[in-house]
């Protein structure tokens, strides 16, 4: 009998970004809310978006985002 392994990649999360994912989980509509307007917290954010952890998409224009796209709308 052979022992199977599994190769599960982990990823790792500066402190910045598990606060803003962890908020986002604890909020109704699962939203990343800026919290700051430091460019420091953009980075945080582009960081994530490029490991497609949060999904950018479209958003009513009272819920909180952090762009707007080509369109004018805004994104969250």
């Amino acid at each position: 009998m052979t022992n199977a392994t599994s190769s599960a990649s982990t990823i790792k999360l500066t402190d910045a970004q598990l606060v803003l994912l962890s908020a986002a989980a604890q909020r109704d509509d699962s939203l990343v809310v800026l919290t700051d307007a430091r460019p420091s917290v953009a980075r945080t954010i582009a960081a994530l978006l490029r490991r497609h952890l949060p999904m950018e998409l479209v958003v009513r224009r009272r819920q909180p985002h952090w762009r707007q796209d080509e369109n004018g709308k805004p994104s969250g």
